[in-house]
C-alpha cells in the first residue's frame, strides 16, 4: 500500500476476507506500545493509522490524544471493524488493488 502511494505498481493478496490480519480476523484488538512514556517513538504508516483511527472514533472510548505517548508500555485498544474500514479506505485512496479469496 505504501508503495502504491509512491506510484509503484502494487497488488495486495489477502488470505482472509479482510485486511488487518490478527487485528481484524484474529480479534487482537490492541496496538502494542509506541512510546517511551514521554513521546511517541513510532512514525510513518503506523502513526498515521493510529492518529486517523483516533480522529474517526475507532480507538477505545477512554483514549485521548495523549494516550499513546503519555505512558511507557501502554497498549492502544481499537475497534476491529474500525481498523477494517480504515485499511479499506487507505488502499482505495492509494489505488492499490486487493485480491481476496474466492467463495466456493
Amino acid at each position: 500500500m505504501c508503495g502504491a502511494r509512491l506510484g509503484l505498481g502494487v497488488l495486495l493478496i489477502e488470505a482472509t476476507g479482510c485486511l488487518g490480519g490478527m487485528g481484524t480476523s484474529g480479534m487482537v484488538t490492541t496496538f502494542g506500545p509506541i512510546s517511551d512514556g514521554v513521546r511517541t517513538l513510532v512514525g510513518g504508516f503506523t502513526r498515521e493509522l493510529i492518529e486517523t483511527m483516533y480522529s474517526n472514533g475507532h480507538l477505545g472510548p477512554h483514549v485521548d490524544k495523549t494516550f499513546w505517548s503519555s505512558q511507557l508500555n501502554r497498549w492502544i485498544p481499537f475497534k476491529p471493524e474500525g481498523l477494517k474500514r480504515q485499511l479499506d479506505q487507505l488502499v482505495v485512496d492509494a489505488g492499490a488493488p486487493v485480491l481476496f479469496p474466492q467463495g466456493g
